[in-house]
């Protein structure tokens, strides 16, 4: 499993996710978590989003999972 961070610049209004650090295996399963809570921003954002693997995860979980959010509240 790896740490990725995705960020969407594609709506920037308020009540939306902007980013997101997901624990997954490859990119496609961090999409699918950002898309799963989508606000606002809707899920079709997340599909042009913009993922950087920043590292390993060595935790015990072996199913993908947010750790943080970047949430605009309006």
């Amino acid at each position: 499993m790896k740490i990725f961070t995705i960020e969407q610049q594609e709506y920037t209004g308020y009540d939306v996710y902007l980013g997101h650090v997901i624990i997954a295996g490859e990119k496609t399963e961090v999409i699918k978590c950002a898309q799963m809570i989508a606000a606002d921003e809707g899920e079709e954002c997340w599909l042009e989003a913009d993922i950087k693997e920043i590292g390993e995860y060595s935790g015990e979980s072996k199913e993908p999972l947010i750790v943080l959010s970047n949430f605009r509240a309006g």
